[in-house]
């Protein structure tokens, strides 16, 4: 949805968002066209963490081609496996702000051997390369600057990666 100089790149599940929400809209669209921002919405079906190569691909493409450059401003967002998807390909434009709420910084099992929420699904997902620790990626978008951080550690998985 173009509109305007900012950016705001929601990360979603598509079955969420065509079961849950009226008009079957991304996380925020309302907010974002009543704003006059522009919108890339990034959805997923099924648990995929945005873990597929094309995906990748095409954050990498977008950051190379210029098309981040020409916009004043790009917000990254997303909630749980969204906020994953916003802190990890945050690192595609150096610079960006995230929001992340209760976002997961990465399932890989040799780094977070204590996470067993998401099942087996997620446990076989590559969490490597460029984009595959969000917070190792956040930190490349901030660059260089140190972003703010919250964690609210209800459980005791979310205590380890904050």
């Amino acid at each position: 949805m173009p509109r305007g100089p900012a950016l705001v790149v929601s990360f979603d599940n598509l079955e969420l968002a065509l079961e849950k929400r009226e008009g079957r809209r991304p996380r925020g669209f309302d907010v974002i066209a009543r704003n006059g921002w522009s919108m890339l919405g990034v959805m997923t079906v099924g648990w995929t963490w945005f873990r597929a190569p094309a995906v990748a691909g095409e954050f990498g493409r977008l950051a190379t081609s210029g098309f981040f450059a020409r916009l004043e401003r790009v917000v990254f967002c997303g909630a749980s496996m969204g906020g994953y998807g916003a802190a990890a390909y945050s690192a595609a434009v150096p610079g960006a702000t995230v929001v992340a709420i209760s976002p997961q910084s990465t399932l890989d099992p040799r780094l977070v051997p204590w996470e067993t929420r998401y099942g087996r699904v997620a446990r076989t997902r590559n969490f490597t390369g460029r984009y595959g620790h969000a917070a190792e990626a956040s930190r490349a978008a901030a660059a260089g600057t140190a972003p703010p951080r919250v964690a609210i550690r209800r459980l005791p998985q979310d205590a380890g990666p904050a």
